[in-house]
């Protein structure tokens, strides 16, 4: 006659079964986490390399605008701006 395990044996085999599938489940959730997370960066990374198109030469970039003529635009905005608001005020009797 065979001889039952004993219900302690039992017991522990079943709970050492428990423990290693609970291990698998972790492992395979902890796997699928990072390869996520490599995903996410890899992905952040193609995003965040800017094309090579997006880059120009130096001897495309403009020079600088010279002072003088920063200095005549801005007073010709001024003065474009002192002339309309003039005749906006004779147009509307505030000034007779």
């Amino acid at each position: 006659m065979d001889a039952l395990p004993h219900i302690g044996q039992t017991l522990k085999q079943r709970a050492l079964l428990r423990y290693q599938l609970l291990q698998h489940e972790l492992e395979v959730e902890r796997r699928e986490r990072i390869d996520a997370a490599l995903q996410v960066d890899a992905m952040l990374d193609r995003v965040s390399q800017p094309e090579p198109c997006q880059f120009c030469a130096v001897e495309e970039v403009p020079a600088p605008v010279p002072l003088w003529l920063l200095v005549l635009g801005a007073t010709l905005w001024t003065a474009v701006l002192v002339i309309g608001l003039g005749l906006v005020a004779v147009q509307c009797g505030w000034i007779a």
